[in-house]
């Protein structure tokens, strides 16, 4: 891992022994698939911008773990949950911009889970 950066490409004992696959990754964010769940580890700036959070204080970041969900009124029953059981919404559900339904919750340790709905993406048109 030289300097700031690791080579998520290359096989370690720790993702082979736990099966981490990593699914996506842009300049923001990296995903990763552990299973039926996902880790994001995201820029700060991002997640405290996607958050609505001034800093992060004792919540830990800058990563999520997160869930998809099947369709955007499953955000909203989750949020539903979450309140009755007491828990703290990071961020209410909202529709995202670039189309997502997401809303960000804390754990009792603090973590933070992204739980949203992402379109399915539209086929690009053909070239004529």
């Amino acid at each position: 891992m030289p300097g700031n950066h690791w080579d998520w490409s290359m096989p370690t004992p720790f993702s082979q022994g736990w099966r981490i696959e990593k699914v996506s990754e842009s300049d923001i964010v990296a995903r990763f698939r552990l299973k039926n769940i996902f880790l994001d580890i995201i820029k700060s700036e991002a997640l405290l911008g996607e958050t609505h959070l001034e800093r992060f204080g004792d919540l830990p970041g800058p990563m999520t773990l997160a869930i998809t969900v099947r369709a955007p009124e499953d955000v909203d029953e989750y949020m539903r949950r979450i309140e009755a059981a007491s828990a703290p919404i990071v961020a209410a559900a909202e529709d995202k911009p670039s189309g997502p339904r997401i809303l960000y919750a804390a754990d009792p340790e603090g973590h933070i889970w992204e739980i949203g709905w992402f379109p399915a993406a539209e086929p690009a048109e053909p070239v004529t």
